[in-house]
């Protein structure tokens, strides 16, 4: 009976996506969790970064319990970088999501800053005493908060750029290039929606991850 109905759902053309669905990536991921939820959670529910699957897993095995983080956009992610760091400063440009953020009964360890679009957003990091093992690109004016990031960024210091495929951003990578950065192109899908999508890591020699 069971290779039956299999053999009827292939024929409909839906067996693939109800196998990963049921037993696969979508499943293991939390993908189809966050898609109902239309939040960016794992599939017991609990908040991930916003960044590709890939990338998400690469930085999971990578982070230090004593980096130090600036995160451009604020939400789960600031949850999730918070279990697993020192310290991390997240800024974020709209007010109400703001609240919501500060509502979440976030740790000791989290700095949270709110600055409009037209009131330093992107150069809120400059503001910031010492210097970032990890800087996170998830938010606003992307363009210039990476040429603020590079001011901030340790000798050792990573910086996650996230959705680098936008043709908009084309100026980062050129920037990068320029101040000797190498890259990691992380493609894949991410929670909520069903397409694909880029995080980039740049990186120098003898960096933070060990790239």
């Amino acid at each position: 009976m069971k290779n039956i109905i299999w053999a009827g759902l292939n024929w409909l053309r839906i067996g693939g996506p109800i196998q990963l669905a049921i037993a696969g990536y979508m499943l293991q991921t939390g993908w189809l969790r966050s898609y109902y939820s239309k939040r960016s959670v794992n599939k017991q529910g609990n908040p991930i970064p916003w960044i590709t699957y890939p990338a998400l897993k690469f930085v999971a095995e990578k982070i230090h319990p004593e980096h130090r983080v600036f995160e451009y956009g604020s939400g789960g992610s600031t949850r999730w970088y918070a279990d697993r760091v020192k310290t991390i400063i997240s800024v974020e440009h709209e007010a109400a999501w703001f609240k919501i953020v500060q509502d979440m009964g976030l740790p000791a360890h989290v700095q949270l800053l709110q600055r409009g679009l037209d009131q330093g957003y992107a150069e809120a990091i400059l503001e910031q005493k010492g210097e970032f093992d990890l800087i996170i690109i998830d938010g606003r004016q992307r363009n210039a908060c990476l040429r603020a990031a590079l001011q901030k960024v340790s000798p050792q210091g990573i910086i996650l750029f996230d959705n680098s495929e936008v043709p908009g951003y084309a100026e980062s990578h050129f920037l990068m290039e320029k101040e000797g950065y190498k890259h990691l192109h992380f493609w894949g899908m991410v929670a909520i929606t069903p397409g694909e999508s880029c995080t980039t890591i740049f990186y120098r020699p003898n960096n933070c991850f060990d790239i």
